[in-house]
């Protein structure tokens, strides 16, 4: 039997609600469920995850539509778009759901038909996905460009045949206007202060991996879109002035290579100054910021990442780490002048020898950005969201 709620809530994921690194609707729907329940639609990414639905805690279900597995998404949700549509619907009837959320474009036209005139449905706008098929290397390049004029049809399908539209920054919200759409705002990104903050011990990670200053870090999946190039100029430039410098790279990479990468770190000769952690628990992110002289976003600059607003961050900035990054449209639309820009391995060094040695401006960046990044807490997202939500079936 299920407790007392206020709303009902649809939620379709882009990523695997189960195995997926913890990611923006994880942060919202997990705090929704105190007063609301919340159905999440799980696709099965990985084989046997979870053998069935489940309720997961409190007022959180997961629901396992049944599916032929297939690594490749596409194929993944034309195959099986006939029993999700007819499983979907009957979970719609059954628990007598208010409102549908979908962050997956892919099968957000499919939510769209089966949602129509019965009750409203939201798309999240989180990336520019139709880019991410540049990065599938082994298709000739003749056979990307129509598979992004197809992902582009279906990303601009959802925005135009949802009722609303929330996005994560400026980008993409004129994006989403671009279309003649009025029914969209902005919902960003944002961070948990009750786990980032500044009051963890420094010395923890130093004493651990042995490291001393100064170290910078990169928290985040290590793909395409980070400029490995661009970064080890930049520590190779930086080791003149520091021999002992350590880049710290956490997180996974499973398309790009941690062995790709081993070997770029030796063609510019700072193997000994490259410390690869790989996947941590998400509770240790923290220790690991707060450890760190500096933490960068080294982005390749183009559509996908100008349009991007990375949850690290907030994260950083919230333990109050000085960050660089590269100069993107959606990152400057939102920090402005609270973090440093660096497009050129030679800028990295100048603005990095300034961060160390310039602790006057330093703290005063820090100082703005601890009384900004308040506003940017997830438990107050999450009620701007539920307030979308709410007029939205009010309007429906």
């Amino acid at each position: 039997m299920m407790g007392v709620s206020d709303m009902r809530i649809l939620v379709i994921p882009e990523l695997d609600w189960v195995s997926a690194l913890p990611n923006r609707v994880h942060k919202i729907f997990s705090r929704l469920t105190k007063d609301n329940e919340i159905h999440v639609i799980y696709f099965e990414h990985k084989k046997s995850m979870i053998d069935k639905s489940c309720r997961l805690h409190n007022n959180l279900y997961l629901h396992k539509p049944p599916s032929i597995f297939i690594q490749n998404k596409i194929l993944f949700y034309i195959l099986n778009a006939p029993s999700f549509y007819f499983y979907i619907s009957k979970i719609i009837r059954k628990y007598r759901i208010q409102i549908a959320v979908s962050t997956n474009f892919l099968f957000s036209p499919l939510i769209a038909q089966l949602t129509k005139n019965k009750i409203p449905f939201v798309f999240d706008l989180v990336d520019y996905q139709p880019f991410h098929i540049h990065y599938i290397r082994f298709l000739p390049k003749s056979i990307r460009n129509i598979g992004k004029f197809f992902l582009q049809y279906v990303l601009d399908y959802d925005i135009t045949h949802s009722d609303y539209n929330i996005t994560t920054g400026l980008p993409l919200y004129l994006y989403a206007r671009s279309k003649g759409l009025k029914n969209v705002s902005i919902i960003p990104n944002g961070v948990n202060l009750r786990l980032f903050n500044s009051h963890y011990d420094k010395t923890i990670i130093k004493k651990n991996h042995q490291l001393s200053s100064p170290i910078i870090s990169y928290i985040g999946v290590l793909e395409y879109w980070v400029d490995f190039n661009y970064l080890f100029q930049s520590i190779k430039l930086l080791k003149q002035d520091f021999p002992s410098i350590k880049l710290l790279l956490i997180g996974p990479s499973r398309h790009y290579g941690i062995n790709r990468i081993i070997k770029l770190a030796k063609k510019y000769n700072i193997s000994n100054n490259i410390l690869i952690i790989g996947t941590i628990p998400y509770k240790e992110l923290p220790l690991y910021i707060c450890s760190s002289d500096l933490c960068i976003l080294p982005f390749v600059k183009n559509y996908l990442t100008h349009c991007v607003i990375p949850m690290k961050l907030f994260e950083y900035l919230a333990c109050q780490c000085p960050v660089i990054s590269v100069s993107l449209v959606g990152v400057k639309s939102v920090f402005k002048n609270l973090i440093y820009y660096a497009d050129t391995p030679q800028e990295f060094k100048h603005v990095f020898k300034k961060i160390y040695y310039d602790n006057k401006e330093l703290k005063t960046k820090l100082s703005r950005s601890k009384v900004v990044i308040q506003k940017y807490d997830w438990d107050l997202l999450a009620k701007n969201f539920l307030k979308a939500l709410n007029n939205v079936i009010s309007k429906f």
